[in-house]
């Protein structure tokens, strides 16, 4: 009985996982990128600063919608292996 539990579910790890990874990956890339703007606007004032902050902060948490969106309407986008 535990065997069947398991197979049946392995399918929905597999792709929660994936989803997990992937997003880990893209919002590591974004953060990474914000924080090195922020870095180079530095001396240009905390409003500006702040303003790439958040933009980067909204960009990292709404890329798993615009992922889902890209793939459901069967856009062809690069997706590295990972």
């Amino acid at each position: 009985m535990a065997e069947i539990l398991l197979t049946g579910n392995l399918s929905s790890v597999d792709a929660v996982s994936g989803f997990a990874a992937t997003w880990l990956v893209q919002s590591t890339f974004l953060l990474s990128a914000g924080l090195a703007a922020g870095w180079l606007v530095r001396s240009t004032g905390a409003a500006v600063q702040s303003a790439i902050y958040r933009a980067t902060l909204a960009t990292a948490l709404l890329c798993p919608l615009a992922a889902g969106f890209v793939g459901a309407t069967g856009l062809s986008a690069y997706h590295p292996g990972l």
